[in-house]
């Protein structure tokens, strides 16, 4: 932290990943609790690097100061490693700006999200400029983003094995059409298809398996509908079915929505196949959203950038983690289009390949866990 960089964090208001203080004080547990409350929820909300400035009045901006003394890097790391798992990285710095002191807790973006208190177990996070228990979708979508559980092959419990169209999958692996059932179910779970319950000995489906070979994914994966809506006629529609059905019928639809004013489709599938590969599973109550407008066309996506960086550095997504790798590398051989084979060569490449009468914009919202393309039209 340097003076540049705390003058900068002044003009911002607060928000997931800044919070303003007037005073530090840790003589009692409950303060030390409140602060490594702070420090943990700043940590797993999504987003680069957090900060916690003290000496700052939050509403004013009106530099108060600090005691540095009350400010040992040593100590306060203590205090938050001691209360929070795992570890969470930060820094302390004090600095000197309009004759006082102001100190600042630098908080790393942690790859081990998410963080807990050890004495009660739970997990916070920021909503806005405020700190608020997590949601269990919230810590299963942070315990994805990480690589401790896949929600790809989570069990989809209300469904039974009758659920998935073997014909499908017969025809994606051949060779297992003529397998004995036995055999056929124990390949279905090892392909992650399905899930054998170990008590009941009943096999499910997994969600992985629903998204591609579901026979009624709207009955048992309600969210994993597409909401079209059409502003000039103000028809609404529900895209339903496996992945690959909902970007059938959105091309059909969008061909005739649009044939008076012919669109450049590739572009448009393009960005919905990356919205449902990309998608936050685990947000049960949001679809993906379309909006056909005269002048735009927007597809709104539950679930942020993982890496939110790489598009404020140009970068735009090249390389960057895929939240759903497994259902990504299963759409990318069974798609018979090959549209999944473009979703993850980057956000700029996508630009870069527009036809001039389009233009695009991408919006990142970390804070909503959401993301969104907006395509306007070029008359110019």
């Amino acid at each position: 932290m340097d003076l540049a960089r705390l003058q900068q964090l002044l003009t911002r208001d607060e928000g997931p990943k800044l919070d303003f203080k007037s005073q530090l004080s840790l003589r009692t547990e409950g303060e030390k609790k409140e602060l490594s409350k702070l420090v943990s929820a700043i940590a797993n909300s999504r987003g680069g690097r957090g900060y916690i400035v003290f000496g700052v009045e939050d509403k004013t901006k009106r530099i108060t100061g600090i005691n540095p003394k009350n400010f040992q890097e040593e100590k306060i790391q203590q205090i938050i490693s001691s209360r929070c798992t795992p570890p969470i990285p930060i820094r302390v710095d004090v600095l000197l700006i309009q004759g006082k002191h102001v100190a600042a807790i630098t908080i790393y973006r942690s790859d081990q999200r998410p963080h807990q208190l050890q004495d009660t177990g739970s997990f916070f996070i920021r909503r806005g400029s405020t700190t608020d228990v997590a949601q269990r979708g919230e810590i299963a979508s942070m315990l994805q983003e990480t690589g401790l559980v896949s929600h790809e092959t989570t069990p989809i419990y209300r469904a039974n094995i009758d659920q998935l169209d073997l014909n499908s999958i017969f025809s994606f692996i051949p060779g297992l059409q003529h397998l004995p059932q036995d055999a056929l179910l124990l390949n279905l779970t090892s392909n992650g298809f399905s899930y054998r319950d170990s008590d009941t000995g009943k096999t499910h489906p997994t969600l992985g398996g629903m998204l591609l070979f579901g026979k009624e994914v709207e009955k048992y994966l309600p969210h994993a509908m597409v909401k079209l809506v059409v502003s000039k006629t103000g028809q609404l529609y529900y895209l339903t079915g496996t992945v690959l059905q909902i970007l059938d019928e959105f091309q059909e639809l969008i061909t005739w929505h649009t044939k008076d004013n012919p669109l450049p489709l590739s572009s448009l599938n393009e960005a919905l196949a990356n919205a449902l590969v990309h998608r936050d599973y685990w947000q049960l109550h949001r679809y993906i959203v379309i909006q056909l407008n005269p002048s735009w066309i927007s597809i709104t996506n539950p679930g942020s950038l993982l890496d939110p960086d790489s598009l404020a550095s140009g970068e735009g997504g090249l390389n960057h983690p895929v939240r759903n790798p497994w259902l990504f590398q299963n759409l990318i051989t069974l798609d018979p289009k090959k549209r999944f084979l473009r979703s993850g060569l980057g956000l700029e490449k996508m630009r870069r390949d527009l036809p001039p009468q389009l233009v695009i914009k991408f919006n990142n919202r970390p804070e909503k866990n959401l993301f969104q393309v907006i395509f306007h039209f070029n008359t110019h």
